[in-house]
Order: structure tokens, then C-alpha cells, then sequence
């Protein structure tokens, strides 16, 4: 899978929205689009209706960026708590029998110029075309999250690629162009998260099922990436439809997640190194542990 969080760095470096996008004449250039770049079957997968999963049995909740995040209850192998540069924490958790779920931070960009190029120095630089080409696009600057929403209500088949719809299909052929790039082996997408603004996405990879949940932040600049792999007819496939969701039944939690939880909220070094003498007790790998006190800097 391509992160989500790399797409807007893979648009800014390619050359194919001033070549493509932007040409003199909309027609060729639309038809050359569809025919080098939108031909994934990927393209064609649209927000549809979620499945109806039963939660058959009790749940744990991670509660993480005023988000609850619901994660199964059984052995975990490896826990990572990993601050950013944002000093936000990052969470890798790994059950023993190979459900691996992270909880990661990324921001929804707010994009002027569509068309900006990285710098020889890899400075992002801003020209008067590309904000004239994203206003007359979008009706100005746009976030990351809309494009997405767009592509993901979008496929190639409405590229008619006649001039007079150029600007519309040229905003549609944009974020096809970040769809096609988003997620390998898209299955299945779809729209809100629960309660939560946001979207998900489904992929089949070697076997594995991946959930990626994107959920959109009420009062920042923030893109919450929540993420789920488990084998193929995993019995927890129904876990990412339950977050932002009222009928989850919460079990009461277990001392290393009670630890978690407080670590999370308070962010206090006794509070993290209570969890992780927590988790040494329960069996969580020496390793994740290990890493876990570098990164946090809670020393033995």
C-alpha cells in the first residue's frame, strides 16, 4: 500500500498535471490521461453502502486524539509508542496471532497550488498559475480530505474529455490521479467513520485484509490515519466499522490499556514508565518495549 500521507509528495513531483491537466487543447490530453495513467480497475471503486458486521464479542478502546478506537481482546505481542515532530504519539500494536493495528498522524493539507514543484533543494515553491489553476478548479484553496472525497465518488468514465467540461472533468481527472496512487488493490471504500467525519478504504494483499480509516479532525488541520490488517476471514473484520460507533460493547479494560490510556492523556513520564513496567509484566516483546523508552526517553 502507498501511505496516504506520501500521495500530495507524488503529485508535486510528477509531470503529469502541467502536461496532462493544462494543455492547450482538453481533448487530447484527457484522452492521453485516461489511456497512460487511469486504467486501474482500482479507479472504479466508488463509496458504497458498509457492510452490516456483527461485533460478536466484547471490545478494548485505545483513546487516542479524542478518537476511541476499538482493538480486540486478546495477547499482544508488540506495542510501539512513538512521538512524531509533532510530539503527537504514534501507536503500533501486534496481537499474537498476527493482528497488526497503528494509529498514526498526518496532517489535511491545505493545497493553494496544485502545481507546486519541489525546489533543487527540496523547497516548495509556489507559482501564479498553479493557484489560478487550483481556484478556477476547486473555487480556491482545498484540502487534502475533499480531493479524496472526490475521487472517491469519481472514475474515469465521467472524463468525457469534451472541451467544454474542462474544468469540471480537470478537477475529477486530478484526483483520480491521487486515487490511483492512494491504495493498492482497492476493494472497497467507504464514506464517514462512524460519528467521525472521514472515509475507509478496504485492500486485499497476499492473503491479508487492510482497513485504512481516515478521519477527518473538527478543529485542526489534522488527518487521523487508523489502520487494521488481519488475515483474510479474520473474526475481527468487523472492527474498523465500530469505531466512532455508539454500539460497541466496551469491556472493562485490562491494567497495560488502563496504563495506556492515562500515558496518552496526561503525557507524564511516571505515567509511561508505569505502562512500560506494565508491559514487561504481561510478555510485550523486549524489543518494542526497548524502542518505545528511546523514543520517549524514559530511561530504566
Amino acid at each position: 500500500m502507498f501511505c496516504f500521507f506520501l500521495v500530495y509528495s507524488f503529485i508535486s513531483e510528477s509531470s503529469i498535471e502541467a502536461s496532462e491537466l493544462i494543455g492547450q487543447s482538453w481533448a487530447p490530453n484527457c484522452e492521453k490521461l485516461k489511456k497512460d495513467f487511469l486504467f486501474d480497475k482500482s479507479l472504479n471503486v466508488v463509496f458504497s453502502e458498509k457492510p452490516n458486521l456483527q461485533n460478536k464479542q466484547p471490545l478494548w478502546t485505545i483513546r487516542w486524539n479524542n478518537l476511541e478506537v476499538p482493538i480486540p481482546i486478546v495477547p499482544y505481542k508488540d506495542i510501539y509508542i512513538l512521538p512524531n515532530n509533532n510530539n503527537e504519539y504514534e501507536i503500533w500494536l501486534q496481537t499474537a496471532d498476527g493482528v497488526r493495528i497503528s494509529l498514526i498522524t498526518g496532517k489535511d493539507t491545505l493545497i493553494e497550488d496544485f502545481l507546486r514543484k519541489k525546489h533543487t533543494m527540496g523547497e516548495l515553491i509556489s507559482k501564479s498559475k498553479g493557484v489560478l489553476f487550483t481556484k478556477e478548479l476547486f473555487g480556491g484553496p482545498v484540502k487534502m480530505s475533499a480531493i479524496m472525497k472526490l475521487a472517491y465518488k469519481s472514475t474515469p468514465d465521467l472524463l468525457t474529455c469534451i472541451e467544454k467540461n474542462r474544468i469540471n472533468e480537470s478537477a475529477i481527472a486530478s484526483a483520480l490521479i491521487l486515487k490511483d496512487t492512494a491504495t493498492d488493490n482497492l476493494g472497497a471504500v467507504y464514506e464517514g467513520i462512524g460519528e467521525y467525519d472521514g472515509w475507509m478504504t478496504k485492500s486485499n494483499n497476499d492473503n491479508e485484509i487492510e482497513f485504512s480509516l481516515f478521519v477527518i479532525s473538527d478543529n485542526s488541520d489534522q488527518l487521523f490515519n487508523i489502520n487494521y490488517k488481519m488475515a483474510e476471514n479474520s473474526k475481527f473484520e468487523y472492527l474498523p466499522f465500530y469505531v466512532g460507533s455508539k454500539k460497541k460493547d466496551e469491556k472493562e479494560t485490562t491494567g497495560w490499556l488502563v496504563a495506556l490510556n492515562k500515558a496518552i492523556e496526561t503525557r507524564s513520564n511516571d505515567d509511561w514508565k508505569k505502562f512500560i513496567s506494565i508491559a514487561k509484566e504481561i510478555g510485550i516483546s523486549e524489543r518494542s518495549i526497548a524502542k518505545t523508552s528511546e523514543k520517549l526517553k524514559i530511561g530504566p
